[in-house]
């Protein structure tokens, strides 16, 4: 999603610009955040405990902590706020989402997932669904939402019951239900915008970006 939120606002345009990894638990995403936007400084911010916190090892980046609402960064600050598989385990989402839209400067892009249909995972607090993404981020001042669904329900829930090694290829390529609405399509019985709803409907990770 970052890459398509990149390549329809530009940002690859811009001689520099900021992105704050909201949730960055370990840090893992850096090296594709800068692969995306080479030109951008990254910013990582996380509560102070968390299981993903307690499994980060690297000392090359500088994090912040905060405490799960109010971002310690100035209003208008960021071009980009990522937000990878986060916003279920947020306690206050609204008041998080304001100070999303306070801290992203005019037109930023807000960018990552949010679970939909995954089991219980890491002190997950909320599921969210596709109409629930929406209507609480237009409520909180966010623009132009875009969804998109990822790896379906279903394929997370046998993650959760017979392990995840099994799994792995369902987040690089179309997961096993997902799969089979591909197949409707090409055998003509449902248009490319019923599938889309469809795998919206029974995702267990949606996809979004939207514009402050």
């Amino acid at each position: 999603m970052l890459q398509e939120a990149a390549d329809k606002y530009k940002l690859n345009e811009m001689s520099s610009g900021k992105i704050l990894d909201l949730g960055c638990g370990s840090g893992n995403s850096y090296e594709s955040l800068k692969r995306t936007l080479p030109v951008f400084s990254y910013f990582g911010v996380d509560i102070e405990a968390s299981p993903e916190v307690a499994s980060r090892e690297r000392d090359d980046l500088s994090f912040d902590t905060f405490d799960g609402v109010n971002l310690p960064y100035d209003e208008d600050s960021m071009d980009v706020i990522f937000c990878c598989q986060v916003l279920e385990h947020v306690r206050h989402p609204e008041e998080l989402l304001q100070n999303i839209k306070r801290v992203l400067r005019p037109s930023g892009i807000f960018v990552g997932s949010v679970s939909f249909l995954e089991p219980y995972h890491s002190f997950s607090i909320f599921n969210w669904s596709p109409y629930g993404v929406v209507t609480l981020f237009e409520d909180n001042g966010l623009k132009d939402v875009t969804l998109r669904p990822g790896i379906d329900g279903i394929a997370l829930t046998w993650r959760n019951i017979f392990g995840h090694k099994a799994f792995r290829g369902s987040f690089n390529s179309d997961s096993i239900f997902n799969y089979f609405l591909e197949k409707l399509e090409e055998n003509g019985r449902r248009t490319p915008q019923q599938i889309n709803a469809q795998k919206l409907a029974v995702a267990g990770h949606i996809c979004f970006y939207a514009t402050a």
